[in-house]
């Protein structure tokens, strides 16, 4: 309890530049779990699901967070991943899963405070790279990233230390439940990270393109056309502009437009038939997994009542907070078992690993006879 209350303390004491070089100058090589549990007791310890499909294919998430006298909240996240294999390639013999665990690497460190106000937010991100240049040498300044969701980054800068990368920025993004926010990361080459300059490789862009691609493949596997599409359209439209940093634009309530448009697309694809509402189903899962925690926030108690009146269903879970269970994929897969949006419901459900009611591991089954059973 001690322990706890002296991180607080130093959390509300501290000024967001010198908690970000703190933190990431807790990035080393060979810096295990277990030896990051032992000095940080009070981090809540996730697993990874493909709920936190961020950063990789990380094991273990380290999770701390702390309110601020001002009402500002600091997030820190440390991520571990597996160890490189041995040049043997042998595998482990007589160790449990708990040890394995404790041994993976950490890789990546990442660190942000909420800050509305743009011109307070740019202020502090100033000062931030200029602390962290402090530290790690002049950086460089300025640049335009490619890194997840980058597009609304401004006073960015970035610094390589021997084997670490580490980055600053401001995220000015209005739209949504959260907060412009000022960030600080850095990572090392066991995470497979990378931040390109200007271009390059986006994989998750990659990965949003994928999904929107399967929103399409379920839309032209119901058969709607014409005017039913409408709805769907314009909720692919609004994720579209979100993604891309277009949603400075937005002059309306987004995320009841958002409901209402998939009311009316679930509403109407009922009335034309069993292949048409498993379709429409299907799109509505995906398209409500792009919007879930960016502009459709379960989190919000009228937002999360809309959405369960409409058929969507959350669950509450620790770390992050309301989470969509995926009830119109698996109601999908039921009215078109055998068929071929049936058969998307199953590949969808084999992506997210099965884990559809955000408790890991709650299938029940091995991956492969799961996949049996539902075939």
């Amino acid at each position: 309890m001690f322990s706890s209350l002296c991180v607080v303390a130093a959390a509300q004491s501290e000024d967001f530049p010198q908690r970000a070089a703190a933190e990431l100058t807790n990035l080393h090589e060979a810096t295990t779990l277990a030896t990051w549990k032992h000095t940080h007791p009070t981090d809540l310890i996730a697993l990874y699901s493909h709920r936190y499909g961020d950063c990789g294919n990380w094991i273990a998430r380290a999770d701390y967070k702390a309110s601020l006298m001002d009402g500002r909240e600091i997030i820190r996240r440390a991520y571990f991943y597996a160890p490189d294999p041995p040049l043997d390639m042998a595998l482990p013999s007589n160790v449990s899963q708990q040890e394995m665990r404790a041994g993976a690497q950490l890789g990546f460190v990442w660190i942000e405070i909420n800050e509305p106000n743009i011109t307070a937010g740019q202020e502090l991100a100033e000062r931030t790279r200029q602390e962290l240049s402090r530290h790690f040498s002049q950086g460089q300044y300025d640049l335009k990233l490619w890194f997840g969701n980058a597009a609304n980054w401004s006073k960015t800068a970035k610094w390589n230390v021997g084997p670490a990368t580490f980055v600053s920025a401001y995220d000015s993004v209005e739209a949504g439940p959260k907060h412009p926010y000022v960030l600080s990361f850095g990572f090392l080459p066991v995470s497979g990270l990378h931040v390109d300059l200007g271009g390059g490789e986006d994989i998750y862009g990659e990965a949003f393109d994928a999904e929107l691609r399967s929103v399409d493949e379920a839309i032209a596997a119901s058969g709607l056309a014409g005017n039913d599409l409408e709805p769907i359209r314009l909720v692919k439209q609004r994720i579209e502009d979100y993604h891309s940093g277009k949603s400075q634009m937005w002059k309306s309530a987004v995320a009841d437009e958002v409901i209402d448009a998939l009311k009316q697309w679930l509403s109407t694809s009922r009335r034309r038939g069993r292949r048409q509402y498993a379709g429409a189903l299907l799109a509505a899962d995906t398209a409500l997994d792009l919007s879930d925690q960016l502009f459709v926030n379960p989190d919000d108690e009228e937002i999360r009542k809309r959405l369960k009146s409409i058929g969507a269903n959350f669950i509450y879970a620790d770390l992050d907070g309301y989470v969509y269970t995926h009830g119109w994929l698996k109601k999908a897969r039921r009215l078109d078992r055998g068929g071929m949006i049936g058969d998307l419901s199953l590949i969808s459900m084999m992506e997210k690993g099965f884990e559809l009611s955000a408790m890991c591991g709650d299938t029940g089954y091995e991956g492969f006879r799961r996949v049996i059973f539902l075939r």
